[in-house]
């Protein structure tokens, strides 16, 4: 028997309908955001207001572009995800650490909390049109339900969305932020799960098959294809020209977090060949986080590893290219160690994915040390793997050198990778 609801989507007539209503849902939404740019009509919206009226008018175009095609439920699916995000966004708080607000004077406080009840009644919705019951406990049972649990309690654990509460003993605050935060955690994961329910089979067996002609894949042989030796420098171009374009004009080129400023400030006094700026006449009107003054001396506190990284920037008055430099590199470095741990096809997916990180494209569009202590990390295990195939001491001294030189930039992380890293050479020996 037909299922009736496929059988609904599929009328002719509701099909035109949709795809009509969608289209002027766009066209009415995209207007609103350029008469609000150009304060055309009184609503006097904010910067974020007009950004979440963008991705619902980017929803509303994905689900039109969609919907007479085999994609349609996906296009559905995507959309709603995209739209729950964005209104769970709407919903927080961008402070030191994010936090979620139950009232808002937003005046689309509403309209977002509404999207999310939807997002989350229609992916239950095509995730029993698509599987049974049975099918999803047995898909659960197979993960291991006590995984599950722990991973959940893990995650929770260790967000750094509790640390504030934490510190000023809040636990109502606490609680209403762990349970919010798992909410929106579930609803996205059960979106995400109803969105590759309903991938079209055919259509998906077919690009997969003339993409494994072009690139390797994890499952593929060992046989080399024609985009496989250039695919990790075209990665590392992709990734450094988005990180690039995203510090010139997001970030405009300046710090934007207090860490940041410490950093670049601690390379330009490095760069001139002194520990140390000269302190002023009034010290007090110059204190600032991670900065200290003895009455002589004015020089920051942090460790001076990152920062002679970035005075070579400096020095090239490029130093917002750094991070992106050292993403690139971290896609070559990456792409290499996991070829040689697993195969190339992993190694193929590996790089893609990390090309495709908010995180990694965020963070090395800063003047932040995460980056460089990602590269540090890659370049170790593959200076080690290296040193193991061919027996070269060299080679684990300049793995040495790179953890050494990570731990003297960020040391609790240094530590950790250090040992982790140590106990894992010894299955070598």
């Amino acid at each position: 028997m037909s299922n009736p609801i496929k059988l609904i989507l599929q009328s002719q007539c509701i099909t035109t309908g949709i795809r009509s209503l969608t289209a002027l849902l766009g066209l009415i939404v995209f207007a609103v955001i350029i008469a609000s740019v150009f304060q055309l009509l009184p609503l006097a919206l904010t910067n974020l207001e007009v950004w979440w009226l963008a991705m619902i008018a980017i929803g509303v175009s994905a689900v039109s572009a969609t919907y007479v095609t085999a994609w349609r439920q996906c296009g559905m699916l995507a959309a709603l995800l995209l739209l729950g995000i964005s209104s769970q966004l709407m919903l927080t708080e961008p402070k030191w650490f994010q936090a979620i607000t139950l009232s808002n004077g937003s005046k689309l406080f509403m309209a977002c909390n509404v999207i999310l009840a939807i997002q989350f009644f229609t992916s239950i919705t095509f995730i029993f049109c698509r599987t049974s019951k049975a099918a999803i406990c047995r898909a659960v049972s197979t993960l291991g339900y006590q995984k599950i649990v722990v991973l959940a309690m893990l995650l929770l654990a260790f967000c750094t969305s509790a640390m504030p509460h934490i510190k000023f003993h809040d636990i109502s605050g606490l609680i209403t932020q762990m349970t919010y935060s798992s909410l929106f955690l579930t609803l996205n994961i059960i979106t995400v799960v109803a969105l590759t329910l309903n991938l079209p089979r055919q259509k998906l067996f077919s690009l997969h098959a003339s993409i494994t002609q072009l690139i390797s894949f994890p499952e593929s042989d060992e046989q080399l294809r024609p985009l496989d030796r250039s695919l990790p420098l075209a990665v590392a171009a992709w990734v450094f020209f988005v990180c690039a374009l995203l510090s010139f004009y997001a970030f405009e080129r300046i710090p934007h977090v207090e860490d940041e400023v410490i950093y670049l400030f601690q390379a330009k006094y490095l760069l001139n060949g002194s520990l140390y700026a000269q302190s002023f006449a009034v010290p007090q009107a110059f204190e600032f986080y991670l900065l200290d003054d003895d009455g002589a001396r004015w020089f920051a506190v942090t460790m001076p590893a990152w920062s002679l990284i970035l005075a070579i920037g400096v020095a090239a008055h490029a130093a917002w290219l750094v991070n992106p430099v050292l993403a690139a590199l971290s896609i070559i470095l990456g792409h290499a160690v996991v070829k040689r741990t697993m195969n190339r096809g992993s190694a193929n997916i590996a790089i893609l994915l990390m090309a495709v990180s908010p995180w990694l494209i965020a963070t090395s569009a800063s003047f932040m040390n995460h980056t460089a202590t990602l590269a540090l990390m890659l370049a170790a295990w593959l200076a080690l793997l290296v040193a193991r195939e061919k027996k070269a001491i060299t080679l684990s001294l300049l793995a040495g050198a790179c953890a050494g030189y990570l731990f003297l930039i960020r040391p609790v992380d240094g530590l950790i990778v250090g040992m982790l890293t140590g106990l894992w050479s010894l299955v070598y020996l």
